[in-house]
């Protein structure tokens, strides 16, 4: 195996999440820029130096990571989406940040 392929190889793990498992994915380079881009659009400050990041955007930020980070997640609905309480998304997003390098650790 060559080198691009042993950094290129995708990595996933399981997460276990209202009792049952999920297989999350490491967020490449390209993907994580992508979103840190996004997240300084969304929360850029006013002309008084008050942050005003636009609600609806950050909730782009959140779908957007974890259709990239969650296997199968690109495959529900918004209506599915819009059921799923906003604290369980949090916390996938933010396992996926974890595993992905970035957040908490």
């Amino acid at each position: 195996m060559n080198l691009a392929d042993i950094f290129t190889k995708p990595q996933t793990k399981k997460f276990k999440i209202n009792g049952d498992e999920i297989v999350i994915r490491k967020l490449t380079l390209s993907e994580v820029e992508e979103l840190q881009a996004l997240h300084r659009e969304i929360n850029t400050v006013d002309s008084d130096g008050n942050a005003n990041p636009d609600p609806k955007r950050q909730y782009d930020v959140v779908i957007k990571t974890l259709k990239q980070g969650v296997e199968g997640f690109d495959q529900l609905d918004d209506d599915t989406i819009a059921k799923i309480p906003m604290d369980l998304l949090n916390k996938v997003v933010d396992e996926v940040l974890k595993f992905s390098g970035m957040g908490a650790k």
